[in-house]
């Protein structure tokens, strides 16, 4: 035998003992490869779907996000047009009556000139003179029968009165220096003036008896105001009291409540403005307040401090509590219920404050929740027997929705017209579609569990 025979044979012993040896492990390595890439796989595909997940999630908060933003854009714009349409009427009000008391002003410098100047000489005159030191007195009469004239003068105070029997008219003049009072009558049927001022801040006030008009006017110069059938009004055409009934729609203060800041506030209130004057929907300064966004607690307390009144409601029957839930912010109510005012007391379609907390599209849910630690009632119910979901779910958002599920609000009551709070959200313009989807879960999420 060759060694090449032998190595041969040799080389097949070897193959024969560890060929079966080699494919064990080409096929365990093959098993082992072919396992981890399943399970890097199914890895893969986890890290997929909850990546998938997140996006989803991240874009329904976009959408909320959006639609808030939406929102706050509609409120904001609203205000802004109701703000501007406010300012335009205020500036064409005041700019027609400075025009009108300029006018009135010169009316009277004319009169003024004719009453000074001197007497003319009329063989039916009779004249008497008394003169007493630093004091004079002068006394005119005319006999003719169109005329009697009786001036009084005293140094350095001068007071004239002049008299005129003719039927269409008679005036009477006074002047005291440097306090000018000037008043002046008509007998005519068509017309009766009443004017007075005085300087350096002239007030001049016009009443026409003519059947078909009664006119007043008012002004302080440098501020100068015409208010319009009022006999007690500020200089900013509003009446100064709290029972009066004013024509102008907004004063200054008013503005300043809701929009300023306090300092605004302060300066109008210190230069003589009335905290207790009220707009034509019976508002007053501190109702105002109650509904601003800007140093609301602040304001409330000048207000308080200079004489409002905390128990002031509106045209509507709502107060401070009410609107603060409606339109203001958690610091306002907080403020409000810390000073005695009743948190059962019924506004407008005999609402309670917790019934506009879940209208309110201003931190709802805090309002909310401090409305109910102070002992506010969740079963409340209106006038047409809404209660807190029904009003939530036409006005308010979806997180005040939810809010009240959470507690066990009844989402299956109905109110007077045989409503449901679904039925609400299918007809709101706030968050509809989000509200509907979440009021439908919860009915068949309840559905379900009766059937199991």
């Amino acid at each position: 035998m060759s060694l090449w025979n032998l190595w041969r044979r040799f080389w097949g012993v070897i193959n024969r003992i560890f060929a079966p040896l080699t494919l064990t492990n080409y096929h365990n390595l093959r098993y082992d490869v072919e396992n981890n890439l399943e399970q890097e796989v199914e890895n893969d595909e986890k890290s997929y779907q909850d990546l998938l997940s997140k996006t989803q999630n991240q874009q329904h908060e976009i959408r909320e996000l959006k639609d808030q933003c939406s929102m706050l854009r509609k409120e904001t714009d609203f205000e802004v047009r109701k703000m501007k349409e406010q300012c335009a009427t205020l500036q064409k009000e005041k700019d027609f009556e400075i025009k009108e008391l300029k006018d009135q002003i010169k009316e009277l410098e004319k009169e003024v000139e004719k009453l000074r100047e001197p007497p003319l000489e009329d063989p039916q005159q009779t004249t008497t003179t008394s003169f007493t030191d630093l004091q004079q007195t002068t006394t005119t009469s005319f006999t003719d029968p169109q005329q009697t004239t009786t001036t009084s003068l005293t140094d350095p105070q001068e007071t004239t009165t002049t008299s005129l029997t003719d039927p269409q008219e008679t005036t009477t003049t006074s002047f005291t220096d440097p306090q000018q009072t000037t008043t002046r009558s008509c007998i005519d049927p068509q017309q009766t003036t009443t004017t007075s001022f005085t300087d350096p801040q002239q007030i001049t006030t016009t009443s026409f008896t003519d059947l078909q008009q009664t006119t007043t006017t008012s002004f302080t110069d440098p501020q100068q105001t015409t208010i319009i059938n009022s006999s007690d009004k500020t200089d900013d055409g509003v009446s100064s009291g709290p029972g009066s009934k004013p024509e102008s729609k907004y004063s200054t203060l008013h503005c300043a409540c809701q929009y300023g800041n306090i300092n605004d506030v302060k300066y109008l209130i210190d230069t003589g403005h009335d905290v207790n004057q009220l707009s034509d929907n019976n508002m007053s300064p501190i109702l105002f307040c109650s509904t601003s966004q800007i140093e609301p607690v602040p304001k409330l307390t000048l207000i308080l401090d200079k004489g409002g009144n905390i128990d002031d409601r509106d045209s509507d029957n709502n107060n401070v509590l009410h609107l603060a839930c409606l339109y203001g912010k958690l610091e306002s109510v907080d403020f409000i219920l810390k000073h005695g005012v009743d948190i059962h007391s019924r506004g407008q379609y005999n609402r309670s404050p917790i019934l506009y907390c879940c209208s309110s599209g201003i931190e709802p849910v805090a309002k909310l929740k401090l409305i109910l630690d102070k002992g506010g009632n969740i079963e409340d119910r209106d006038s047409v027997n809404n209660n807190v979901l029904h009003r939530a779910c036409l006005y308010g958002k979806l997180k005040t929705v939810k809010f009240l599920l959470g507690l066990g609000v009844n989402y299956n009551s109905k109110n007077k017209n045989n409503q449901k709070p679904l039925d609400c959200c299918r007809h709101s313009s706030v968050q509809s579609e989000e509200k509907v989807k979440l009021l439908e879960a919860k009915s068949s999420k309840r559905w379900f569990q009766k059937r199991s």
